[in-house]
């Protein structure tokens, strides 16, 4: 290879890493495995909890999210969480109390003037089976891996680094608990930063049922079945509880065809419900819930579907990509 090429290829890197930069602002600087890593590394893996974060000109510490609270956070994420045209949020607060109190989750808050603006939450994945995972999870153990979901950001003070003071900050805390790698859920288009795994969904309106009971005896051997013969990458012990015991989840099965599908807390323009697929065992299944389903609309990941020509492509919020997002020193791995 000539200099004249070798130039080329410089000068097209550096044109790449600034546009990644201006394209994606927060997401570009981001501690963590960004895109270039693919070229020197597997993955990375935290060995040490993270330091206390500086203090911020604005922001003051977060403090942890308590169960009193949490109205004013289904408020704050029913109104700044996955902005949509399309639909709204629909959080209660008995949802959001319940998420609360399962074992292992760990949530912070930061006010401003008295007024809830961010919110972030954090839980254990204790049952992760690796699969797609694994070139970021090599070394670690299913005990040490943290989801971190539901980082909302008021939309009145977005810009003023409040989300990396949030992520920052529960980084802290939760890797003191000993738990080191992160998957970081986030909701949009992926940045051009090193991804774990994606997943895409599509929608579909269809004739809502009037009924999805199903007894506590049939839940379990429906989430048993399921589990037993799928992989799942970010499922923990209080997923399963709460499918189990929660009323806002359907879980049923059709001759050998089984299904979990919960309730998206989203609703439409003129308030049609939407219900997520979350998991489906053996042929038919999908068939089934597009005509039992007790919602105006099904969200369903793509690889569910299979044929997805009589679907609408998601909205920005229905990609769900995952990232290992880890603020502060790491080492890379080599073997």
């Amino acid at each position: 290879m000539n200099a004249g090429c070798i130039f080329t290829i410089i000068i097209v890197c550096i044109v790449l890493v600034v546009v990644n930069y201006r394209s994606h602002p927060f997401w570009s600087t981001r501690p963590g495995p960004h895109w270039y890593h693919r070229f020197c590394s597997p993955g990375i893996i935290r060995k040490l909890p993270a330091p206390i974060p500086p203090l911020h000109n604005r922001w003051l510490i977060p403090t942890i999210a308590t169960v009193d609270s949490a109205e004013l956070y289904a408020t704050l994420l029913n109104t700044s969480y996955h902005l949509s045209d399309d639909y709204k949020h629909t959080y209660t607060k008995e949802y959001i109390a319940s998420l609360l109190q399962q074992p292992g989750v760990q949530a912070i808050e930061v006010r401003e003037d008295g007024i809830v603006v961010g919110f972030v939450m954090s839980r254990p994945l204790k049952a992760t089976r690796y699969g797609i995972f694994s070139k970021v999870l090599k070394g670690s153990s299913p005990g040490g891996i943290t989801l971190i979901d539901f980082l909302c950001v008021a939309s009145t003070v977005r810009g003023n680094g409040l989300a990396e003071h949030l992520i920052s900050w529960i980084d802290t805390i939760v890797s003191h608990t000993g738990r080191r790698v992160f998957i970081f859920e986030r909701e949009g288009r992926p940045a051009p930063i090193s991804i774990a795994a994606v997943t895409d969904y599509v929608y579909k309106q269809i004739k809502r049922s009037i009924n999805k009971s199903t007894t506590r005896s049939k839940r379990l051997k429906v989430i048993d079945t399921i589990l037993t013969s799928q992989r799942w990458d970010l499922v923990n012990e209080s997923d399963i509880q709460r499918w189990a015991n929660g009323d806002n989840c359907w879980i049923n099965m059709e001759n050998n065809a089984y299904w979990i599908v919960e309730d998206a807390f989203m609703c439409d323009t003129d308030g049609k419900t939407f219900g997520i697929v979350l998991a489906v065992h053996g042929d038919g299944a999908i068939n089934h819930i597009i005509e039992n389903a007790p919602w105006d609309y099904i969200i369903a990941p793509t690889d569910i579907v299979g044929d997805c020509s009589e679907w609408k492509p998601s909205s920005r919020a229905w990609l769900h990509v995952y990232n290992c997002i880890i603020p502060d020193t790491v080492r890379l791995l080599t073997s």
